[in-house]
């Protein structure tokens, strides 16, 4: 397992499940962002986080099942602070 593994190998060892002709390979996410102004849209990180959740669902392995459900928990965690940077700032479009 990647447990014991450093970060660069658990990287590594994710991002071959999204290498094409790779049996488990996942169709993956959202291209990243394009405007910069997604960054400040909780909506935006909220999907994000969804399809992260989805492709978490159709992983076999547990150890990236558990990884990509990391990454949905940090998608959220940026939805939270988006949230608070609208509430914050008044310049930040809103939902």
């Amino acid at each position: 397992m990647l447990k014991d593994c450093t970060l660069k190998d658990r990287i590594e060892h994710f991002a071959t499940l999204f290498k094409p002709g790779n049996p488990t390979k996942v169709d993956v996410l959202t291209p990243p962002m394009s405007n910069a102004s997604l960054k400040d849209d909780p909506k935006y990180w909220r999907r994000l986080a969804e399809e992260a959740r989805a492709a978490a669902d159709k992983l076999g392995d547990p150890e990236a099942r558990r990884l990509m459900i990391e990454i949905a928990q940090g998608y959220e965690e940026l939805a939270v602070i988006a949230e608070r940077k609208q509430a914050s700032d008044p310049n930040t479009p809103g939902p």
